[in-house]
C-alpha cells in the first residue's frame, strides 16, 4: 500500500473514532452524578445510555443510542438539541453532549471523553469542558466555573425492558411543543418505565409530581405551533382528523 494510501486510511480510522459517541463509564454499570441543584442517575448498558436527571422538583429522562441522545417526553424522543435549555443546565449539557454520536468538539481518550470545545453555529452553546476520569470512568467534570462530581458508582441494575427504549424519534416539528408541555408537571411522565424501584427512591422523591407548575402551564399557553406542524402530527399520529 502507499504511504499516501496509508495516511488516507488513517485519517479516515481516525475521524470514525471521532464520530463514535463517548461512554461515560468505562463497563455497563451506574453512576450517580451531583450538579446544580440536583443530581443524573445514569445507566449505561452495552448499546445504550439512560440519564435521568433530577432538579428543581422535576425528573427528566434521556436515552443515548447510536443515533443520537433523546429527551422522552409523552409526545415522543425529541433530539436533545431542540429543547430549550437555560444556561443553568450547563452541567447537564455536558453529559449529553459527551453520549451525542453527532457531537462535534469531543474528544475522547479509550472511549471516554476528555474535552469539549464549543462549536459555532451549534444550536446549544455551552463552555467548554474538562473531563476527569479515573478507572471506571468518569469521575468528574468542569463546565465553565462549575464542578460536577460522580458521588455513585456500581453495577447496572436490573431494569424494565424499555427502559432504554426510545419511542417515536423527532428532531423539528412538534419538538418545542413537547418541551412545553413536559414542563407541565414538576415530574415529566414518559411512556417508558420507571427505574425508581432500582435507583432506591425514598418517600419524599415520591411525593415530586403531585403539584402543578403554573409557570410552566403560563409558557404552554403562549406556545404557539404551525398548522402544518399539527396536521403532520395528526396524519403521523393517524388520529382520524387528517385528510
Amino acid at each position: 500500500m502507499k504511504p499516501s494510501r496509508v495516511v488516507l486510511v488513517a485519517l479516515l480510522g481516525l475521524a470514525a473514532a471521532e464520530a463514535r459517541a463517548a461512554r461515560l463509564l468505562a463497563t455497563p454499570g451506574r453512576a450517580v452524578f451531583a450538579g446544580v441543584g440536583g443530581k443524573a442517575v445514569v445507566l449505561q448498558a452495552e448499546g445504550a445510555t439512560r440519564v435521568e436527571v433530577t432538579a428543581g422538583g422535576k425528573t427528566s429522562v434521556f436515552v443515548a443510542d447510536d443515533e443520537g441522545v433523546w429527551a422522552i417526553t409523552s409526545v415522543g424522543g425529541i433530539a436533545w438539541q431542540e429543547r430549550r435549555w437555560q444556561q443553568g443546565n450547563a452541567w447537564v449539557l455536558a453529559l449529553l453532549v459527551a453520549l451525542d454520536p453527532k457531537a462535534k468538539g469531543v474528544r475522547t481518550e479509550h472511549g471516554l471523553p476528555s474535552s469539549y470545545q464549543p462549536q459555532s453555529g451549534s444550536k446549544v452553546q455551552i463552555p467548554a469542558v474538562e473531563y476527569r476520569r479515573d478507572t471506571k470512568g468518569v469521575v468528574g467534570y468542569t463546565v465553565g466555573e462549575i464542578q460536577v462530581k460522580r458521588t455513585e458508582s456500581g453495577p447496572l441494575p436490573q431494569l424494565a425492558a424499555d427502559a432504554f427504549a426510545v419511542p417515536k424519534k423527532q428532531r423539528t416539528g412538534l419538538a418545542k411543543l413537547a418541551d412545553a408541555t413536559a414542563g407541565l408537571f414538576a415530574s415529566d411522565k414518559p411512556n417508558v418505565s420507571s427505574t425508581a424501584g432500582a435507583r432506591g427512591v425514598t418517600e419524599e422523591e415520591k411525593k415530586l409530581g403531585s403539584s402543578y407548575n403554573f409557570a410552566a402551564i403560563e409558557k404552554v399557553e403562549k406556545t404557539t405551533v404551525d398548522r402544518a406542524d399539527v396536521d403532520k402530527f395528526i396524519l403521523d399520529g393517524k388520529l382520524g382528523g387528517g385528510s
